[in-house]
């Protein structure tokens, strides 16, 4: 019988560890551009997945929907206005100030019917706060 070897699984861990410390660190030096960029794209090196977004406030004056992979999203585009809905959505429910895992289930029918078509079976949630105060959010697919 084949044992995975446990010191591949301890350095791995590890690895992603020193990953999130560095991470960290440029986070904090970071402006408020590189920021969303570090957190939909550079957090991918920690976690995976499928597709990084920031949904922001308007009143922090930056983008209101930055998306991972892309310079820039197409704000006419399908899934652009379709996952500025979502967000929308996610951001008037119970438990918006919270992490938490959202599917289709949790969105009303006319969203929930175009889930498929964007995302895996399930996506994050999770609630962030700005230095300044002021509440973004990422959804990470």
């Amino acid at each position: 019988m084949n044992h995975p070897n446990p010191g591949h699984a301890l350095n791995h861990q590890l690895l992603r560890l020193g990953a999130l410390l560095q991470l960290e660190q440029r986070a904090r030096a970071a402006s408020r551009n590189e920021l969303e960029f570090l957190i939909v794209n550079e957090t991918a090196g920690i976690v995976a997945y499928q597709q990084g977004a920031l949904w922001q406030n308007p009143a922090t004056g930056s983008a209101p929907l930055i998306l991972s992979g892309v310079a820039a999203a197409d704000e006419g585009g399908p899934y652009y206005l379709w996952l500025a809905r979502v967000f929308a959505a996610i951001a008037r429910g119970d438990k918006a100030r919270e992490s938490h895992v959202v599917s289709a289930a949790d969105l009303p029918d006319a969203l929930a019917r175009e889930w498929a078509e964007w995302f895996p079976a399930q996506a994050m949630w999770c609630p962030l706060t700005w230095r300044d105060g002021v509440t973004g959010r990422q959804h990470a697919a």
